[in-house]
């Protein structure tokens, strides 16, 4: 648990640097002050780690390899998010830089995916790339 207002910052210039060997010890102080002693007012005057609850489902260190869609055929993005289809650099998405994600053919385009959520869909036919919003839905399923 952190926080981003300055009091960290705040809390060091009132206290000082402490030399060296010390300086952990004083950001494990203000850590559990910060968390465990001092209520916050965006937290109706709780401390963090009263209301901290572990999240769900709990992290998996080993996952169950991804299933893809049948007659998908799986690519590795490059460093920069790209693939190449029909001799044709495609951007994807950056920030999935070096994953995998599977191409799915429909008509004469591919849709893409990460990892069961559909990000864009290419068309070497009219060299058109079209990012794909998700669908909001909201209570009991319905598209709004």
């Amino acid at each position: 648990m952190g926080r981003s207002d300055g009091s960290l910052e705040k809390a060091r210039r009132l206290r000082g640097l402490p030399e060296q060997p010390l300086q952990q010890a004083c950001l494990d102080d203000f850590r559990q002050e910060c968390n465990q002693v001092r209520p916050h007012e965006a937290l109706g005057m709780k401390t963090p780690a009263s209301r901290w609850r572990p999240s769900t489902p709990a992290y998996d260190p080993t996952p169950a390899p991804r299933q893809y869609p049948e007659g998908a055929e799986v690519r590795q993005l490059d460093p920069r998010g790209r693939l190449w289809i029909e001799n044709r650099q495609w951007q994807v998405a950056g920030p999935l830089a070096g994953q995998h994600v599977p191409l799915t053919p429909l008509d004469r385009r591919s849709l893409v995916s990460f990892p069961n959520t559909l990000i864009r869909e290419l068309d070497p036919a009219r060299q058109a790339s079209t990012s794909v919003e998700p669908c909001p839905i909201g209570p009991a399923g319905k598209q709004v």
